[in-house]
């Protein structure tokens, strides 16, 4: 997910947790189409290693995944370790790449106008892949 699943700026601008979010949707999408592969709803299992495992734990207890899934593996970390606090590094990587295509760092909803705005393939040229 690099940069944007976990991008926040601090404020009620851009809040966060898109990864998870992303996740529920895959979850919902799941739901409703399971059967379409001989599925059931109401069998779902999520799986995780590592930071995945962490978003198992994540999942679990958010009232957003709630009946999405109904049994959980989570493997090698738990969603109350600290691989969920705000990391120094992303902010300072997340502001090279605002100074990188000229968007405003200091005002959020500027930041937010401006990144949402560059075109996806210069953006992962940018990044290497690695969006």
């Amino acid at each position: 997910l690099g940069i944007f699943g976990f991008l926040t700026t601090g404020d009620d601008v851009i809040k966060g947790n898109m990864g998870l979010k992303d996740q529920v949707l895959a979850l919902k999408w799941v739901q409703d189409n399971i059967e379409q592969f001989g599925g059931d709803p109401n069998q779902v299992t999520v799986m995780g290693e590592s930071a995945g495992g962490a978003s198992v734990h994540l999942l679990m207890m958010s009232p957003m995944a709630k009946g999405l899934f109904h049994r959980a593996i989570s493997s090698s970390c738990e969603g109350i370790s600290d691989i969920w606090q705000f990391n120094r590094s992303n902010s300072e990587h997340l502001e090279n790449v605002a100074r990188h295509f000229n968007c405003p760092s200091r005002n959020t909803e500027l930041f937010a106008a401006c990144i949402r705005g560059i075109d996806a393939e210069e953006l992962v040229a940018y990044l290497g892949g690695q969006v």
